[in-house]
């Protein structure tokens, strides 16, 4: 099973931690709200130990909701924290 690999801080970080863990740029998911790379475990448990944050798939979609939100400026509806 896979995970990804999802970046807060622009394409550019993403890309240099994929070249740095060797992931080919064939993995990557140019999704327009969700650019990921897909990733083995191995290559999750590389990319922790050279600094990417290990964050469960709640966390993520809350983080995307906020980014979204900001975009549009509306308010997110509270939820489970």
């Amino acid at each position: 099973m896979g995970t990804d690999d999802h970046t807060d801080v622009g394409l550019a970080e993403l890309h240099a931690m994929a070249d740095r863990i060797g992931l080919k740029r064939a993995w990557f998911q140019n999704k327009p709200r969700h650019p990921h790379d897909d990733l083995r475990r191995s290559k999750r448990a590389l990319a922790i130990h050279h600094g990417a944050q290990d964050v469960d798939s709640f966390a993520l979609v809350r983080h995307i909701t906020r980014d979204v939100c900001s975009i549009y400026r509306i308010t997110p509806s509270p939820g489970r924290n």
